[in-house]
């Protein structure tokens, strides 16, 4: 992300074209795991979270709230993948505007999505520090959760 900046009630972000093509290939790594959920994986645990440590009371709520929460997270991921279809195009930069409601998408998804590519990294609260150094880093999934963690920043601090 180049730059982000607030227009009128509006967010306007600037990517160079390699940025959104990496934003693209996201969604479907985060689909098949919300459309099938193998709680096995740490992932699905984290992206459905238990209601309660009491089984009986855990089913109550899957059967209540996992439904819900799945069709939240997918209205999420659909939100921010569309609008990274026809971004505006001036001077090699990719223009993306964001509506408030496509902003709330954006922030969604990306907490998701760094859930799900964190739980693959080994990244839990206790163990992230703000002490990295990103540029010595070599594993393409931790660049891309720096980076994911980088631009869910820069939205939070633009609102």
């Amino acid at each position: 992300m180049l730059s982000l900046r607030r227009k009128g009630g509006q967010f306007e972000i600037a990517f160079v074209k390699e940025e959104i093509e990496i934003l693209m290939d996201l969604p479907g790594q985060l689909r098949q795991i919300i459309e099938n959920p193998d709680f096995t994986r740490e992932a699905a645990r984290r992206l459905f979270p238990l209601g309660s440590e009491d089984p009986e009371i855990q089913l109550e709520y899957m059967e209540v709230s996992a439904e819900e929460i799945r069709t939240r997270k997918l209205e999420n991921l659909d939100g921010f993948a569309e609008t990274l279809l026809n971004p505006r195009k001036h001077f090699g930069l990719r223009f993306i505007t964001l509506t408030p409601e496509q902003f709330e998408y954006w922030l969604g998804f990306l907490n998701d999505m760094r859930l799900l590519l964190g739980s693959d990294i080994g990244v839990d609260s206790n163990s992230w520090g703000n002490d990295i150094d990103w540029d010595e880093l070599e594993d393409d999934t931790t660049r891309v959760y720096g980076y994911l963690s980088y631009l869910q920043q820069a939205l939070l601090d633009a609102c």
